[in-house]
């Protein structure tokens, strides 16, 4: 069975969804990853779900809130990626903003790439943010009580595994706003959908793509 570019990019997305999951939880459930005296028992659900008062609460809640922003990210990303395989493709031969002139052809793919870019960039934005406030409040749990050397290293290790992942997000969303393209946020190596997918790219003004609704809802494929 041959194996298309779209299946092949599909299967990168999704070995790297799985590969980065880690990222998340450890970035943003702090309270129940990095090491600290948390009572006779110590496991990762006890420190979350044990009561050790206002504060510690508080730490919980915004690390729930912080991993429900990367989860609702890594949706608009995925998202955003299946849109792009589907209806855009990377052509080595071809220069980065080939793409500048192709999609001015398909005015509905140019309409629902933007809008998927301005999203990313929002959502990135906003993870940012949340991430933020949840490190400040997390740090306020931990280490008054806690202050060794391993609390600390694995504050800041489990933070920048995350920070990494969003910043990057962030970059890429900005880039893909800002230039009017769909910088891909999967690939390895910087990487930009340069032109129309093959399957749309005789599709012009007199026979108009119809963008289906059902885009509009998340679509994760694995080796589809």
């Amino acid at each position: 069975m041959k194996v298309d570019s779209d299946t092949r990019q599909r299967a990168s997305v999704a070995v790297s969804f799985i590969l980065e999951s880690y990222k998340v939880l450890m970035g943003a459930l702090l309270v129940a990853f990095v090491p600290h005296d948390c009572g006779a028992q110590c496991g990762a659900v006890d420190a979350l779900v044990d009561d050790h008062g206002s504060v510690h609460r508080l730490a919980v809640t915004w690390n729930v809130v912080a991993l429900l922003a990367a989860l609702c990210l890594y949706a608009v990303e995925i998202k955003r990626e299946h849109f792009c395989i589907k209806y855009l493709d990377i052509n080595p031969s071809l220069p980065n903003n080939h793409l500048d002139e192709a999609i001015e052809k398909h005015p509905v793919i140019k309409s629902r790439m933007r809008s998927l870019n301005v999203l990313y960039l929002r959502a990135s934005t906003m993870s940012l943010i949340v991430v933020s406030a949840n490190a400040l409040f997390s740090g306020l749990y931990l280490f008054p009580a806690n202050r060794g050397v391993s609390t600390l290293t694995a504050f800041v290790s489990y933070l920048l595994l995350l920070y990494t992942k969003l910043i990057g997000a962030y970059q890429i969303g900005s880039y893909s706003v800002h230039k009017e393209r769909a910088y891909s946020a999967f690939m390895k190596t910087k990487k930009t959908y340069n032109c129309i997918d093959t399957d749309y790219a005789n599709q012009h003004e007199s026979s108009p793509l119809t963008v289906p609704s059902d885009t509009n809802s998340i679509e994760v494929v694995i080796g589809n």
